[in-house]
């Protein structure tokens, strides 16, 4: 009876692309592309912790921004109770010709609407806003940030009980203008969402012990968070 001899499989002899690779090739992509160019659409890092509030479960969003109250443009929660939506707008004005002047004045760079910076910066942004907002828009705005929620909450636009608006100074970073030494601040948006469901039951006030400087060795430090 004959046998069928084996034949030892070939080596392919197509390169599997490699991180290297890929990199190489989208450091190739068009700069057309302006994905990853102009947007005004933000994202802030967060701090999240829930617990039960009466009848109610209730979630906290400590959201390190770095625009203040002003620039929201909505904080709410979406149909169906699952996800925040959190949007600031982007101050047309540090678009502007006159914002270009101050950040070239700034760097010891005189001001010429012959640099290459300048009218490119000028053309390329200029061009950017124009295509996609409406003149008289001063706010500019991007995609929103979407938070998933760790249970269905109440929908809507979040009440002003349920945005507090917070500054954290920031220790040993102060600025002087004019002689003048001016303290620096974090700007913390205090988001809280309830839950849709109630429990049959309310949770009384619960007496929790709070960590203050005395619970730790050493000196704390006197950073301070006040309403602003």
């Amino acid at each position: 009876m004959s046998r069928t001899p084996t034949r030892t499989p070939k080596k392919s002899t197509v390169k599997s692309k490699t991180t290297d690779d890929l990199t190489d090739q989208l450091s190739k992509t068009s700069l057309k592309d302006n994905s990853d160019g102009t947007n005004f659409s933000q994202s802030f890092a967060k701090l999240h912790f829930t617990f039960r509030e009466g009848a109610k479960d209730v979630a906290i969003y400590e959201v390190l921004t770095i625009s203040d109250s002003s620039m929201l443009r909505h904080c709410k929660v979406l149909p169906g109770g699952q996800k925040l939506s959190i949007l600031f707008g982007y101050p047309r004005e540090l678009a502007s010709e006159r914002a270009s002047r101050k950040i070239l004045t700034l760097l010891g760079i005189q001001y010429d609407t012959t640099l290459a910076r300048v009218t490119s910066r000028s053309s390329q942004v200029g061009h950017f806003i124009n295509s996609k907002f409406e003149h008289t828009e001063e706010q500019l705005e991007g995609v929103p940030q979407i938070i998933n929620l760790p249970f269905k909450c109440v929908e809507g636009s979040l009440p002003g009980g349920d945005v507090t608006w917070l500054k954290w100074r920031k220790k040993g970073r102060s600025v002087q203008y004019n002689g003048v030494l001016h303290q620096q601040f974090y700007d913390i948006m205090l988001v809280k969402v309830i839950s849709q469901h109630s429990y049959a039951v309310e949770l009384g006030e619960q007496a929790n012990h709070v960590l203050d400087d005395s619970d730790f060795s050493g000196e704390g430090d006197d950073d301070s968070m006040g309403p602003l």
